[in-house]
């Protein structure tokens, strides 16, 4: 019997990652299969870049951050879906995904994009200030 609860114990943490790792790619492509029911294509490419982004992003100590904006990735670290968000609008539009897909993602996201105007990528600070003017003329915003 402590030999299963043992076993039983170091087993879980293992499953745990893996559910992870699969999540993250897991909700994504679930959103794009989501926007694919109502006439929404979201390129295959960008998909990857988001998974990339949150990779890329990610806080390897996320106890002390509010959980309510934060999302984890395959290693158990997490990532900002406020910053998400902001990438994926952003780089949408890069992508010259339709008005209807941009607003498909503003909808999916439940958090505000970015903070103050900025996201973070890596290391670089990006300000939205230019995207936000385009946000607002497509009502998104």
């Amino acid at each position: 019997m402590d030999l299963q609860s043992t076993y039983q114990n170091n087993a879980q943490p293992l499953l745990t990652e893996r559910t992870r790792a699969d999540s993250l790619r897991a909700q994504l492509l679930a959103h794009k299969m989501s926007a694919l029911r109502q006439g929404i294509l979201l390129p295959d490419v960008f998909i990857a870049e988001l998974e990339d982004f949150a990779l890329r992003n990610s806080i390897a100590e996320c106890s002390s951050i509010n959980k309510g904006e934060m999302s984890f990735d395959e290693r158990g670290s997490c990532y900002c879906e406020r910053c998400l968000k902001a990438f994926a609008l952003h780089h949408g539009r890069e992508h010259g995904l339709t008005k209807e897909a941009l607003s498909f993602i503003d909808e999916t996201f439940k958090v505000e994009a970015g903070h103050h105007g900025y996201y973070l990528d890596d290391d670089e600070l990006i300000s939205l200030s230019s995207f936000s003017l385009s946000l607002s003329s497509l009502n998104l915003a």
